[in-house]
């Protein structure tokens, strides 16, 4: 099983960028970071991927507050085989669990 880890991620600094048009969109706001679900919280999922030979999961937590990092949000994420991956998402502490066990 792989864990998918979203708290360190940035685009590459060469990475081009096309922006809309002056005034049509909101300034950009701070950089959001993300941190670790809290048990209880948040909602999980789990589903198979697009090609049907791999499953993935993830768990999101919306934070009512920042946490001590600034973070509004925790995710939690992982890919594997349909095993791994029920074994995992029956595991984790989330406040409700969606469960899409058929391929597309």
């Amino acid at each position: 099983m792989k864990y998918l880890d979203f708290r360190d991620e940035q685009p590459p600094a060469d990475m081009p960028r096309r922006y809309a048009p002056v005034g049509s969109v909101t300034p950009a706001g701070r950089r959001q970071t993300f941190g670790i679900p809290r048990p209880g919280f948040g909602r999980l999922y789990l589903h198979v991927g697009h090609d049907g030979t791999f499953y993935t999961g993830t768990w999101q937590d919306e934070f009512s507050e920042p946490d001590a990092a600034g973070s509004l949000v925790g995710v939690a994420a992982v890919e594997g085989t349909r095993d791994e991956i029920l074994a995992w998402g029956y595991a984790q502490p989330a406040a409700e669990k969606y469960i899409a066990d058929v391929p597309w």
